[in-house]
């Protein structure tokens, strides 16, 4: 997979950005030099002192007056009442926003296409995700990774861990496979190692579907299991319903496989102003997965991207890494899933 960054020679590649009824953007970190400015879905590249202006040692790009690049106008991102809105072909619009009215939003590849993407050389690259050290969880899986075994992983999510919007998944340039399937080829590259993965994650649901389904994955030979909810939930049900369910999930899928051990990611964190992703839920559920890995033994490890999301959001725009404007991630966004996965499994430090 292709890192969020080199922290060995200070260089980032593809961050992206998009110009939302505004003229300048933030990088993650202050750039020595702008290497090249672009789009993933066209090609088209962009030009400094034509399109762009950068002062190097600045995190900030602005955009010219007569710049070529895409540019998201105020009117676009507060959609009138007559817009039409998901699930309808090509909507630009989705209902739900806290004052009533609706949302910026496209479920397709309008976000790619209007965002631009920055390969630049950074003064320093100084972050830091607080992620705990679990390299004594997860002992049979990182055994089974070093004695090369074929391992056998299931995913249970939603939308986000079906697919939902990495370009390889939506279908367009570049092409950028998910999360889940970039973490499987790193370990398969890395490890010399075969995963076989067993994708049961579906858009639109919660983990009580999970429940309800059981019988489509709990026969599954499964070594590792990995749960990705919460997205869907925030709204639905409890912090602690949600950990109960997350329980179940654990205890079927051990029914017919004893000895696997068990991945929970939390969830990135949606628009602020979404009904469904209302400020502070992020926050409670991850806390409570945080306490229920930590209380548990060593064969239930915590994948926290919603830790290292809330970090980076400090330092650039929900909208610079959404896929759809409300609770997608974008390529980007997919990066960081797998970065923060991987940092868990492969015990290499992705930040």
């Amino acid at each position: 997979m292709l890192k969020l960054w080199d922290k060995l020679n200070n260089f980032v590649q593809q961050e992206s950005c998009m110009f939302t009824a505004r003229d300048t953007v933030e990088l993650m970190f202050p750039a020595a030099a702008i290497l090249r400015v672009y789009n993933l879905v066209s090609g088209k590249e962009y030009f400094p002192e034509v399109d762009f202006i950068h002062h190097s040692g600045s995190r900030i790009i602005q955009r010219t007056k007569q710049s070529s690049m895409p540019y998201i106008p105020s009117e676009m991102m507060r959609p009138g009442e007559d817009a039409a809105c998901f699930p309808v072909p090509g909507a630009m619009a989705v209902e739900g926003a806290l004052d009533g009215g609706k949302l910026f939003f496209n479920n397709e590849s309008f976000f790619a296409e209007n965002q631009i993407v920055v390969d630049y050389r950074a003064e320093k690259i100084d972050f830091s995700p607080e992620l705990k050290s679990q390299n004594e969880r997860l002992v049979r899986f990182r055994k089974m990774l070093a004695q090369q075994q074929e391992i056998n992983i299931t995913l249970l999510g939603d939308s986000i861990s079906e697919g939902f919007n990495a370009s390889g998944y939506i279908g367009h340039e570049p092409f950028t496979p998910p999360y889940i399937v970039q973490t499987a080829r790193y370990l398969e590259d890395r490890f010399r190692t075969s995963i076989n993965l067993s994708n049961h994650a579906v858009n639109g649901t919660g983990c009580e579907y999970a429940v309800q389904h059981a019988a489509e994955w709990q026969n599954k030979k499964t070594d590792l299991l990995i749960i990705a909810y919460g997205m869907n939930d925030f709204q639905s049900i409890s912090s602690e319903k949600f950990i109960a369910v997350n329980q179940q999930l654990i205890e079927i899928c051990r029914r017919n496989n004893p000895e696997c051990e068990v991945v929970l990611i939390n969830s990135m964190t949606g628009h602020e102003f979404w009904e469904c992703t209302r400020p502070g839920h992020d926050l409670e559920f991850a806390e409570k997965v945080r306490q229920f890995v930590e209380s548990s033994d060593s064969s239930i490890a915590l994948a926290d991207v919603q830790k290292v999301w809330r970090k980076i959001l400090e330092k650039k725009d929900f909208y610079d890494i959404s896929g759809n404007g409300v609770n997608h991630p974008n390529d980007y966004g997919h990066r960081v899933y797998a970065s923060v996965l991987l940092q868990l499994l492969s015990g290499v430090d992705m930040f």
